[in-house]
């Protein structure tokens, strides 16, 4: 028996390997498809490699995108190696950590994750590409997935729905995006998981000493910290649920250790990274917040909104928008439905048929009721901390962020996000496993299950419905770099910080013009010198509504406000036709690239004369 114990193990142990091996092969798969890239992916670039240069387009240690006293890079022709140093490791900056904690300093993220993505480049001096932050997501993302099936199988005791949890979480639109987009939240996620496991563990008393649960405890607490702010949100949920859990289970003195050692981790975080305190000060302001400080700061009441539709929709696949409209709906028709049942009662109260239905009724209630209260009750308390601290993260992080207004916002829920999967899932698992148990005739019971799993697909197909965005497939950004190499290269764009979108695509171009369409209406602006192989790239798309379009055309004029857009209006099209009357070049469009910060448009000098 013993013997084909460690026989199942070990082919069960297989199985979760080839699951693993199918995700990791899917998530390159999927990697290989990207065509474009996030700003904030190309700054974890530059924070990592340049030296003592956290900002190209600005000489001050904050970075604003508004203090133009400090803009540097703009008006002038750079080598394109200007662009590249920025993203890349020079020879002799190998393993300058130094340099990355000074980068760092004034971001609102830490630095662990720029540390090591910095590792990583410093192994390829001289070389950009995606795939260095794409093999630390693909790291990640193993250990993520081995963490998902053992949290999994300490709810469930069961090795086959660890299996189905982490199968499913692969499919999932957060078990996707996360790992794609390469940014610290994948490393955010696979800490915060770790953190609940290490709790998990120490809540089941399956470490042998305590003395090994007081060491993983505050050392994964650190490091987390060490990734993302947010980190102490959801450590301090984790750590009040499971300490309430820990006293339930009258573990007073486990419980009031379990603190103590959370806090101690939280104090050296603090002790060890200087820097935090400074950073984290914003967060208490909504004035400040994430995307508050850049102009576009939005009420509680629609960021909250913008948290429930992502959270849900990338997670089980669709959300309830609790509108007013709706509510009232909702409202309605149980009033309706309640009046219409009552009469229909009060009509029959005395038919001897509806007696009868109305006892089956009750009986049938009954028994489900019983069964599903059973069922929760047969489920670990533990299965509900994950739950609950992943509703108060949400409640609370919306206070911070701008999210309604915000574009990619699964990026700071994807670590609950995570946590949430793992235990509705194993939730659903366990009824699973309990309709496969059953009594039930098999004629019964396996077209109930073939349907619940065919449900849980779909949904799972529709969790990746708002997190496409992540997959970056329809850029065209492999075609705009080839374009841009070894040419000379005229760019206008709207934000001084598209910089350093634009640094990995013109990083090997041979010179660069930099210029914002801000200063374009100016009369003091000046075309560069172009000759006829310089190529034009305009971020002059038109953005304005009809009405800004209206208000532009009879005043000569337009303030807008966020993110340092240009304050008057000008199509790509009007300031070419500005560039061909100074160079007597013809210019022509040669493409259109809707990247993350516009649509550019890429002019070269036509071959043929120009047309008067």
């Amino acid at each position: 028996m013993g013997s084909k114990n460690k026989l199942l193990n070990k082919y069960h142990y297989v199985l979760l390997a080839l699951v693993i091996l199918f995700g990791v092969f899917r998530l390159i798969y999927m990697f290989s498809l990207r065509d474009g890239h996030h700003v904030d992916e190309a700054w974890s670039y530059g924070y990592a490699n340049s030296y003592y240069d956290p900002f190209i387009y600005s000489s001050s240690r904050y970075g604003g995108v508004t203090d133009t006293e400090h803009w540097k890079n703009l008006n002038e022709w750079l080598p394109g190696s200007v662009f590249k140093d920025y993203v890349t490791v020079a020879e002799d900056q190998r393993f300058s950590f130094d340099s990355v904690l000074y980068n760092k300093e004034f971001d609102l993220g830490p630095a662990l994750y720029t540390l090591i993505l910095h590792f990583v480049c410093s192994l390829f001096p001289g070389v950009f590409s995606w795939s260095f932050a794409f093999g630390i997501n693909l790291v990640i993302f193993v250990l993520s997935l081995i963490l998902v099936y053992l949290i999994a199988f300490e709810f469930t005791d069961n090795k086959f729905i660890g299996l189905f949890v982490v199968l499913f979480y692969i499919f999932s639109g957060c078990g996707t995006a996360n790992y794609l987009y390469l940014r610290i939240y994948s490393l955010f996620t696979f800490l915060t998981l770790a953190l609940f496991y290490a709790m998990l563990r120490f809540i089941k008393q399956e470490y042998r000493r305590n003395i090994t649960a007081f060491i993983y405890l505050p050392l994964i607490t650190i490091l987390g910290c060490m990734t993302h702010y947010y980190f102490l949100v959801i450590s301090f949920f984790l750590t009040l649920f499971s300490g309430l859990v820990l006293l339930i289970k009258k573990r007073y003195s486990d419980s009031f250790k379990f603190g103590c050692d959370m806090l101690f981790a939280v104090v050296a975080f603090f002790v060890i990274y200087r820097p935090a305190l400074n950073m984290l000060m914003p967060y208490f302001s909504r004035e400040s917040s994430v995307g508050g400080s850049n102009g576009y700061a939005t009420s509680y009441k629609w960021s909250i909104s913008a948290a429930n539709i992502h959270f849900f929709q990338g997670t089980v696949g669709f959300f309830i928008d609790f509108s007013v409209p709706l509510l009232l709906t909702i409202i309605g028709v149980v009033v309706f439905a309640t009046i219409t049942i009552l009469l229909f009662v009060f009509l029959f109260r005395n038919e001897i048929w509806f007696k009868i239905i109305l006892k089956k009724i009750k009986e049938m209630v009954f028994r489900i009721s019983s069964r599903i209260i059973r069922f929760f009750k047969n489920q670990d308390i533990v299965l509900y901390i994950p739950v609950l601290s992943s509703i108060a993260y949400f409640l609370i992080i919306p206070h911070s962020v701008s999210l309604s207004t915000m574009g990619f916002i699964e990026r700071y829920l994807f670590a609950t996000m995570s946590l949430f999967i793992v235990s509705y899932l194993s939730i659903l698992g366990s009824l699973l496993i309990l309709i496969i148990e059953s009594k039930q005739k098999s004629v019964v019971k396996y077209p109930v299950v073939c349907v619940f799993l065919c449900c849980l697909a779909f949904l799972s197909h529709r969790s990746n419905l708002l997190t496409n965005e992540f997959k970056f497939t329809n850029m065209n950004e492999r075609e705009l770099t080839a374009s841009l190499d070894n040419h000379r290269c005229y760019v206008v764009t709207h934000a001084v910080r598209d910089m350093v979108w634009l640094s990995p695509v013109i990083a090997n171009a041979e010179e660069v013009y930099m210029d914002l369409a801000i200063f374009i209406p100016s009369e003091e602006h000046t075309i560069p010198q172009l000759d006829s192989e310089c190529i034009i790239l305009l971020n002059l798309a038109d953005f304005l509504t009809d009405e800004q379009k209206e208000q532009y055309e009879d005043s000569g004029d337009i303030e807008l406000v966020g993110l340092n857009r240009p304050s008057v209006y000008m199509t790509a099209d009007d300031y070419v036709e500005m560039i061909e009357e100074q160079t007597g070049f013809c210019y022509t469009q040669e493409g259109e690239f809707p990247t993350f910060i516009g649509e550019l448009r890429l002019y070269k000098v036509s071959e043929s004369a120009c047309e008067d």
